[in-house]
C-alpha cells in the first residue's frame, strides 16, 4: 500500500508544476499531447487575464476550477510578495497581482488557506506599463526617475496618472 502511495504522489502535480513526471506530465504542453497527470488542472492553474501592468493591481481569476466559499485565498508571487485574494459568488478564485519592478512571466502560488500552504501554481505575465494595452492605459509622470527607482541615491515618489475615462 505505501509504493502504491508513494507511486501516486509521484505521479501528481501538486508542487509539480511546469515539470515532467514518470508516468504523466505537469508541463504546459501536456495537454497538447494529452498527457497530462490526472490533478494537472486542479494544481496548475489557468488565470484569466494573463497579464497586467508591473504596476498591479490587476484582479485576474482562476479558470477551470472552484473553490470552497469560506476559502481565504493569499496569492504568492516570485516566492515572497504576499497579496491577498477572495473567492467570488460563482466560487471562482480570484488574485490581485502586486507592484512587480520586472517585466516577463513572473511564477506565483496560490494558497486556499490563508497562506499556511501553497500546493498550486501558475504564471503571470508581467508587462510595462507603456507597452500595455491602451484600453487599461496607465501614464507614469515621472518615467525617468522610475527607471532607476530603486538604485542608491534614487528616491522620492512615482507618479502614476490612470485613464479613468476607459
Amino acid at each position: 500500500a505505501y509504493s502504491a502511495l508513494q507511486t501516486d504522489a509521484q505521479n501528481s502535480c501538486e508542487n509539480s508544476c511546469g515539470q515532467r513526471l514518470a508516468k504523466c506530465s505537469c508541463h504546459v504542453t501536456c495537454e497538447s499531447l494529452e498527457t497530462c497527470c490526472q490533478d494537472y488542472r486542479e494544481f496548475c492553474l489557468r488565470i484569466s487575464p494573463r497579464s497586467g501592468t508591473l504596476m498591479g493591481g490587476a484582479d485576474f481569476v482562476i479558470v477551470g476550477a472552484t473553490f470552497n466559499a469560506e476559502a481565504t485565498i493569499v496569492c504568492k508571487f516570485k516566492s515572497d510578495i504576499l497579496t491577498n485574494g477572495y473567492v467570488d459568488k460563482e466560487r471562482k478564485a480570484h488574485c490581485i497581482s502586486p507592484l512587480l519592478y520586472e517585466n516577463g512571466r513572473i511564477p506565483f502560488e496560490l494558497s486556499t488557506d490563508n497562506g499556511t500552504t501553497f500546493t498550486r501554481q501558475g504564471t503571470w505575465v508581467s508587462v510595462h506599463h507603456g507597452k500595455f494595452s491602451p484600453f487599461k492605459k496607465s501614464i507614469l509622470v515621472n518615467a525617468t526617475k522610475w527607471q532607476y527607482y530603486g538604485t542608491p541615491n534614487v528616491m522620492g515618489q512615482l507618479t502614476l496618472i490612470w485613464n479613468s475615462s476607459l
